[in-house]
């Protein structure tokens, strides 16, 4: 996929919770519609493609509209990281805080080595708490913080890399307790609200995960926060200023690990962004080496086995239909500037 420069025709319309200057044209979300009905053959979904910091084509199918919050999965991740870093820029927090003296309750009976837990580590996954991926959904743990304790007591602290829905639970404890507001209001006050997302809602069929996986969001307020946060992206009314600092953005981003920003899945392409894998859900938002973001929420029926393994494996779908996307538009573009077209994208 090429990268495309150029102008784009610019149409007010209204999608996810605000209203927002889209640079778009019918053609383009036609072509998306159209694009996703057959890749998800009837089943429910949502896509949305952002370009220079503003929608250029979003399409949604059955039963939902577009703006209709669906289960996100572990893209909450990125979330709950975003609230941890404006809570750092607040001053209510510190990368290098230890965890025992915000939750000091919770390491009664623990491992000495517990003490040098530090905030960042679970943002980076480098705590020592285990995947133990299906403890959370065999009724072992009824809430999150029984998982925190039980893992806390059974494992010790350790640097190396490893993937656990465990360290974001204890981050969404960590929020909850510095806020001293149930996680859920926290993160609403400290990221949606800003963002004029208002139409945000619990999986209450996944509370024990809190911020590891429980969130219900809509694939262009997906968009938005990935927009945001994204150290390269113009600032817009999309993308808004202000939310954090460029700092900031560019540690949630960065890389940490070869894996890992804080909150974010890094790709060797050098894309960024995060899946998810819940159910029968499969749900990717992932920032382009081009800067193009794609966001791609599925949900699929009981009876029928997904098309993909995990939310990851929709990676090559989101550059199918970003180059899909972008070339309809550009074609647009150029019929109603009357320009030429040149060697497409």
């Amino acid at each position: 996929m090429r990268t495309f420069v150029g102008a784009l025709l610019v149409v007010a319309a209204s999608v996810g919770s605000t209203n927002t200057t889209r640079a778009t044209t019918p053609d383009a979300d036609r072509a998306l519609a159209a694009w996703a009905l057959e890749k998800f053959d009837g089943h429910a979904h949502q896509a949305v493609v952002v370009r220079d910091g503003a929608i250029v084509a979003a399409a949604a199918g059955p039963p939902d509209s577009i703006s209709y919050p669906q289960r996100v999965a572990s893209i909450s991740k990125m979330v709950t990281a975003t609230a941890v870093l404006r809570l750092v820029e607040a001053g209510r927090l510190a990368l290098d805080t230890p965890v025992f003296r915000i939750l000091p309750e919770l390491f009664v009976g623990t491992d000495s080595s517990w003490s040098d837990l530090e905030v960042d580590d679970l943002l980076t996954h480098r705590s020592g708490l285990p995947t133990n991926t299906e403890k959370w959904f065999d009724d072992t743990w009824f809430s999150c913080r029984d998982a925190v304790v039980d893992q806390l007591t059974n494992a010790t602290h350790a640097t190396t890399y490893a993937y656990s829905n465990t360290n974001y639970c204890l981050l969404s404890l960590i929020v909850a307790a510095v806020t001293m507001k149930p996680y859920a209001a926290a993160v609403r006050s400290l990221v949606f609200a800003p963002l004029g997302i208002d139409d945000v809602r619990f999986d209450v069929a996944y509370l024990n995960l809190l911020g590891a996986g429980a969130w219900r969001i809509s694939a262009p307020d997906v968009a938005r926060l990935t927009c945001t946060i994204d150290p390269e992206s113009p600032r817009t009314e999309f993308c808004p200023d202000g939310f954090l600092s460029d700092l900031s953005r560019r540690s949630l981003v960065g890389a940490s690990t070869s894996e890992y920003g804080r909150g974010v899945m890094r790709w060797t392409t050098g894309a960024w962004g995060h899946s998810g894998t819940l159910d029968e859900a499969r749900v990717l938002t992932l920032h382009l080496p081009d800067g193009t973001i794609g966001v791609l929420l599925s949900q699929y029926t009981m009876d029928r086995e997904p098309p993909v393994a995990s939310g990851t494996r929709l990676y090559p779908w989101v550059e199918e239909m970003v180059e899909a996307t972008v070339r309809v538009t550009v074609r647009a573009t150029v019929r109603a500037t009357g320009g030429t077209m040149g060697t497409p994208p």
